[in-house]
């Protein structure tokens, strides 16, 4: 046994039992794996119970550092020595085609000799497999349907070795079948499909990902040591900066975030303004917004105009200042915008969007509930007045129309929210 703080010596390394498989009988160069697929893939996909990853179970979920890789190792690992054709490696990959290079790399100069060995200890076997199936158009092998989890691992070695064109058509049948378990909410997948989407230029499922992440919280991908790294996978360079193989996560996703943070931000002040503009309006408003008729008393009507107004105004701000804004997470008073980053995109439209202004008038002068329904018969119109909201006539339609109004803005906001154009990063 080699003493702490020494190097292990070759008795010291536990042997892997080996298996041999074989591709071309003519081949002349075996590849070597490292093949431990049975155990539980490292972005296994996990739910709360509400369908939302927080930050804490995304980094749970995502943290993988090299003394974790190494415990998930265990005795169901396996070498796996598989002889494939080097024509066939290097015609169909520009990476395995300079490796083979005699006057390139080592293996180059030994298949020069009749015969090579390239280890790939960090390369999926399972995922690999496939791709040497249809390098070697042994079309018969390669499934007819694949999961998350292996397509995931064939779009980073497509990309890693170039293999994209003669895998694209496989990845094309496999869609049809994997389109059925995009997500619909913000989990980790998502990201995973960021980047088979990427890989195999699906804009649909690009753009339907890159939407979710939009209506997600800020930090949504998580907030990570830089000392912990992700198995790099393959998104558009403009989005997280550079190519992404085995470099710190938390760089890898600040890139992208940036993106997606600049599409939050301005949803969440378009939608906060919905409200804050409204208060502002009663608030710096000298005469009356209110403009119904109580009575034939001058003075009166403007009083009760101004009380109108002060309940608008006292109802808008309570909602903004409420304590309990989704379901039993705290806020301080006025303080819902300013600490939307714990809330994602869509609970704030969500919120906004249940706001109830409430108006004297509701009690004073009856709104005409039917004045809209198709089957009821025209109203007759009193004097129009206008207000800041328009011109209506009497009574006026409930909460003098800003809820309906908040309600419309609210939509096209949430409308506006479309995701990315994969052709945008091409």
């Amino acid at each position: 046994m080699a003493s702490k703080g020494n190097p292990q010596t070759k008795s010291d390394v536990k042997k892997l039992p080996v298996e041999s498989l074989t591709i071309d009988p003519d081949g002349d160069l075996v590849l070597i794996f490292t093949d431990d697929s049975q155990n539980k893939c490292w972005w296994t996909l996990e739910k709360t119970e509400f369908g939302l990853i927080n930050q804490s179970h995304f980094e749970k979920i995502f943290s993988v550092s090299a003394k974790n890789k190494a415990k998930s190792r265990d005795a169901r690992a396996r070498e796996v020595r598989i002889l494939v054709s080097s024509k066939c490696m290097s015609m169909a990959s520009p990476v395995f085609k300079a490796m083979l290079n005699r006057d390139n790399f080592r293996e180059g100069h030994d298949l020069s000799k009749g015969k090579a060995e390239v280890p790939l200890p960090e390369d999926n076997f399972p995922a690999f497999k496939i791709l040497l199936d249809i390098i070697h158009y042994r079309g018969r092998e390669v499934p007819k349907a694949v999961d998350i989890d292996i397509i995931t691992h064939i779009a980073i070695l497509a990309d890693k070795y170039q293999l994209i064109q003669p895998v694209q058509p496989f990845a094309d049948l496999w869609l049809v079948e994997l389109r059925k378990s995009l997500p619909t909410f913000f989990t980790p997948n998502v990201v995973l499909w960021l980047s088979i989407s990427w890989v195999f230029k699906f804009p649909i499922e690009f753009k339907q990902m890159t939407q979710i992440m939009q209506k997600g919280r800020d930090g949504c991908l998580g907030s990570h040591d830089p000392g912990d790294t992700l198995e790099g996978l393959p998104v558009p360079s403009r989005l997280f900066g550079k190519s992404v193989y085995n470099i710190p996560l938390y760089s890898y996703t600040h890139k992208f975030q940036v993106i997606l943070e600049e599409h939050r931000e301005k949803t969440v002040s378009e939608a906060s303004s919905v409200v804050t503009t409204l208060i502002e309006k009663y608030l710096k408003s000298v005469q009356p917004i209110c403009s119904s008729t109580f009575s034939g008393n001058s003075h009166i009507n403007r009083e009760k105009q101004h009380a109108c107004d002060c309940l608008m105004l006292g109802s808008l701000q309570n909602r903004v200042a409420t304590q309990s804004v989704f379901g039993n997470a705290y806020f301080k008073p006025i303080d819902v915008f300013t600490r939307a980053a714990s809330c994602s995109v869509e609970e704030i439209l969500t919120y906004v969007r249940g706001t109830h202004p409430m108006a004297l008038c509701d009690n004073f002068v009856p709104a005409n509930p039917t004045a809209k329904l198709p089957s009821a018969p025209a109203p007759v119109l009193a004097p129009t007045r206008t207000s800041v909201f328009g011109a209506y006539p009497l009574p006026p339609p409930f909460s003098h129309g800003v809820k309906e109004s908040i309600i419309e803005q609210i939509d096209a906001i949430e409308a506006r929210i479309v995701g990315l154009n994969l052709e945008d990063f091409q």
